[in-house]
This record gives C-alpha cells, sequence and structure tokens, in this order.
C-alpha cells in the first residue's frame, strides 16, 4: 500500500541570456504543496505567482512521493 506524502512543485522560468545569446533557465521548488491539490490548483497558484513577479515561466511539474509499506 502507498501513502502519498508529499507533494512538490517546480516551476522553470527563463532568467536571461548569455553572452553566447543561449537562453538561461532556473527552477524554484515549493515542496510544502497541500498534498490533497488538485493539479488545476496548483496550476492556478502557479498562474497567480506568475503574476506577482517579472520572471517568465516556461514549465510547470509536480512530483509526488509516497511511501511504500
Amino acid at each position: 500500500m502507498a501513502i502519498l506524502t508529499d507533494v512538490i512543485v517546480q516551476m522553470v522560468y527563463q532568467a536571461g541570456v548569455d553572452d553566447k545569446g543561449l537562453d538561461v533557465y532556473k527552477s524554484q521548488s515549493y515542496s510544502m504543496a497541500n498534498i490533497e491539490s488538485t493539479d488545476q490548483q496548483l496550476l492556478d497558484f502557479t498562474a497567480a505567482y506568475d503574476a506577482l513577479t517579472t520572471r517568465d515561466f516556461v514549465e510547470v511539474t509536480k512530483t509526488t512521493k509516497s511511501t511504500i509499506s
């Protein structure tokens, strides 16, 4: 039986351009997400967060951790 123990939301954003003209990406992770949050709720959170920043988010991922016993 698997028990969900953690949900991690990672947002990848474009941080700028390097000296060769290539895009530079950075990420920010939040591991305190509510375990019962739906994918849509997490997407709504990242959209609201994006509206408050000057960052250009390019990807949002959700990772779940479970304990198997």
